[in-house]
């Protein structure tokens, strides 16, 4: 069951998974967004940084696509820094392509993730040509924990490689665990109870909350955990009050 929310600088869905009899809930971000990017070469000034900076145009044209040389093994990846949990990865490819050649430059698309630049596994793989001007989507089977993401493609292909956009959607390891309530200088999470009619609705209550990072809900209880986020100060067990109207 998912949630959607769209902002001018952030994307968030709501993912709920299914454990024993109980429902886990998470916030899912673009956590690739202004990070450090990086390839394997660049032509004509087409930088890594261009596919992580949030502009979503599809034309080059707007200084908004990476570009590689014409070479093997040509990739793209980008450090998270941190190691987060990741749900999806979203590509955007280039819409102003030309020539009987250009569109081969996106064959056999495959995507890694690791906890490092040198330990990468692979999780997707589009076969084939992709599209020039869509949006496509590798939707993992399972959340993986990783920091680090890569495009690339077979190593038979030799060409130019080049995206408009790359959107990790994840979200960091301090909202999966509670830490230390008494440690201070960390991610907090406080928990409050509260009676729901419907796992829907215990979403939609977190959604509406602005310091809400996530909840759970029992199903044998019907009743919604949430959990609010506090940095930097040292929690003093309170709840937080959530109306139910």
């Amino acid at each position: 069951m998912e949630l959607h929310k769209a902002g001018k600088d952030l994307f968030l869905v709501f993912i709920i998974f299914r454990a024993y009899t109980s429902v886990e809930m998470h916030i899912l971000e673009n956590m690739a967004l202004g990070k450090h990017a990086f390839q394997s070469s660049t032509h004509h000034g087409s930088v890594a940084d261009r596919a992580v900076d949030g502009t979503l145009s599809q034309d080059a044209s707007d200084n908004s696509c990476f570009h590689t040389e014409s070479e093997t093994n040509a990739y793209w990846e980008v450090d998270l820094g941190e190691m987060v949990f990741i749900n999806h990865v979203t590509i955007y490819t280039r819409s102003d392509l030309w020539g009987p050649y250009s569109e081969r430059r996106l064959r056999d698309i495959e995507l890694y993730i690791g906890p490092s630049r040198n330990e990468y596994t692979r999780y997707g793989f589009y076969e084939g040509v992709l599209p020039k001007g869509i949006i496509h989507t590798f939707n993992l089977t399972n959340t993986v924990f990783g920091q680090w993401v890569r495009i690339t493609r077979s190593e038979s292909v030799v060409e130019f490689f080049e995206l408009c956009e790359v959107e990790v959607y994840g979200y960091p390891s301090a909202y999966r665990y509670i830490l230390n309530k008494r440690r201070a200088g960390v991610h907090v999470l406080n928990i409050a109870l509260s009676q729901s009619l419907s796992i829907l609705h215990c979403a939609l209550i977190c959604y509406n909350t602005n310091v809400c990072y996530g909840a759970t809900f029992h199903e044998d209880t019907r009743m919604c955990e949430y959990l609010t986020s506090v940095t930097g100060v040292e929690a003093d067990d309170t709840s937080m009050l959530i109306p139910l109207g």
